[in-house]
Order: C-alpha cells, then sequence, then structure tokens
C-alpha cells in the first residue's frame, strides 16, 4: 500500500571466486522503478584431504616397511603452510623420508617443515621408511596442519610386526 515498504529477498549462488557487483532493478505500476548494486566478495575455501598407506604388512621385527602419504586441496583456495607430520608408536623407527619439504627424523616420529602454499586441486606426496622393532600391531598416526585448520586432522594406519615366536 501506499506509503509502506516492503522486502523482496534474493538467494544467489556464487559459483565463482572475486569481486562481483549484484545489480537489482524493480519496476512497479506508474513508472516507479529503482535500481541499486552491491558489491560482493566470494572467497575460496581451502579443503584439505589425505590418505594413508603402508607397501609392505606384514613386516618382520627387523624388516621395513614404508608409508605414502598424499594430501590433496580439494578446495577452491590454495591452502597455506601444509604440515605434515609422522607420530610413531616405541614398536617402529624412522629410518628415512622423502617429501617437497625438508623433514627431521626424531624419536617420536617425522616432522615435514610446512609447504607454503598447495594450490586448488594440487596434491603433495611424501613418504616415511620405518624398521619394526617390537612384534605387535603397529599403528603410525598422521597429522596434517594448514593455517585454516586449528586442529590436526589425525588419521592412522596398522602394520602388524611379527617375531619368531
Amino acid at each position: 500500500p501506499q506509503g509502506e515498504n516492503g522486502v523482496v529477498e534474493l538467494v544467489a549462488m556464487p559459483v565463482q571466486t572475486g569481486e562481483h557487483t549484484l545489480e537489482v532493478q524493480g519496476r512497479a505500476r506508474e513508472g516507479l522503478e529503482d535500481r541499486t548494486s552491491q558489491q560482493v566478495t566470494v572467497e575460496g575455501l581451502a579443503a584439505i584431504m589425505f590418505t594413508v598407506a603402508d607397501t609392505q604388512d606384514p613386516i618382520e621385527v627387523g624388516g621395513s616397511t614404508s608409508y605414502d602419504i598424499r594430501v590433496v586441496n580439494q578446495g577452491t583456495k590454495a591452502a597455506a603452510n601444509v604440515q605434515v607430520r609422522i607420530l610413531l608408536p616405541q614398536g617402529m623407527k624412522a629410518t628415512g623420508a622423502t617429501g617437497e619439504t625438508r623433514h627431521a627424523i626424531e624419536a617420536e616420529g617425522v616432522i615435514f617443515e610446512p609447504l607454503a602454499r598447495l594450490a586448488p586441486k594440487a596434491d603433495s606426496v611424501y613418504r616415511v621408511e620405518v624398521q619394526g622393532v617390537q612384534a605387535g600391531d603397529q599403528r603410525i598416526a598422521v597429522e596434517v596442519l594448514t593455517d585454516d585448520i586449528t586442529q590436526p586432522v589425525r588419521k592412522e594406519e596398522s602394520t602388524r610386526v611379527f617375531g619368531d615366536e
């Protein structure tokens, strides 16, 4: 009615990141019309996923296996400072590692230096070689951190280590 305001809700689905302009035009009887525009920013999202797989299972005490860790950015924004940590149980010992960044082998496991940038849809592969030093169900834990993830994402992989019992 005359002298009152109405509201129209617009719901839009972003399909491309970046700066965009929404332009809205309204018309009514008797030549009434109005138009406005609004700048919006559509930001992307880094979405990290990773897999862990051992190459040899089971192994003998003193035997070796390796773990392949593949980190993928499934998102639309680059992930910053992607760090991979491998935590080893007491029954396993790290003997080597490779990846896109330098690493440090410690008693508790292997820590890779952060990868500065992992582009959208890109992946990064890491490998850790270990030796079984104690019989049993030995489980490594892999943790991945980024600037966007406040708590590490963690996965475990089991390898059976057997002895001459």
